[in-house]
């Protein structure tokens, strides 16, 4: 496989060894979880000399780790019944009770689309966790409510997850937290301003 260089341009005297395994070249105690493509990128970055492998590093070893949380918390999750798109709306529900919303602002809330919000309030419906009233002066309006049910589940899950957060994190010192934090906060805002 041909790799372009820095300008663009494909760079004839480098290739990607496609007999090479991705892996070998990581770094001991890297370990990627398996995850070939990030992998694949990383020996292609040290490989071709088209970006700076160390700081590609750092990137995709954020990325595969919070590949890892996520799945980590979706497992937690699931014996409640709740999909990330469901624990998002329960959340946003809870924390705003009892201003009711849209389906519309829940989505934006939940970060989902509206088409998926319409089958999370139907999930959520069957469980008897919202209720969805019609506002009387405009019939098109639909808001939507906790239940007394919903806010017991929101509270179970929102239980779950947090002690769930605090468990992942506990390997690390309060001095290692806040160098995590402090980390991931300035690669936050930086990657705002890069792709604003």
């Amino acid at each position: 496989m041909r790799i372009r260089g820095k300008t663009g341009e494909p760079s004839p005297n480098t290739k990607v060894s496609a007999t090479r395994r991705p892996a070998a070249a990581l770094d001991a105690g890297a370990k990627l979880m398996n995850d070939l493509p990030l992998q694949g990128l990383l020996c292609i970055a040290r490989q071709s000399g088209m970006a700076e492998p160390a700081r590609c590093g750092v990137t995709i070893n954020l990325l595969v780790t919070s590949r890892a949380v996520r799945n980590g918390m979706q497992r937690i999750m699931r014996p409640l019944g709740l999909s990330e798109a469901r624990f998002n709306a329960l959340v946003a529900l809870y924390v705003l009770d009892p201003v009711p919303l849209s389906p519309a602002n829940l989505a934006h809330h939940a970060a989902i689309t509206r088409t998926a919000m319409m089958d999370t309030l139907d999930q959520l419906a069957t469980h008897g966790w919202i209720s969805r009233e019609r506002r009387k002066t405009d019939r098109r309006v639909i808001h939507i409510h906790l239940t007394d049910q919903g806010r017991e589940a929101a509270d179970a899950a929102i239980r779950r997850f947090l002690k769930a957060a605090e468990d992942f994190s506990e390997t690390l010192n309060p001095g290692q937290q806040d160098s995590f934090s402090a980390v991931c906060r300035v690669l936050r805002q930086h990657t705002e301003a890069l792709v604003t």
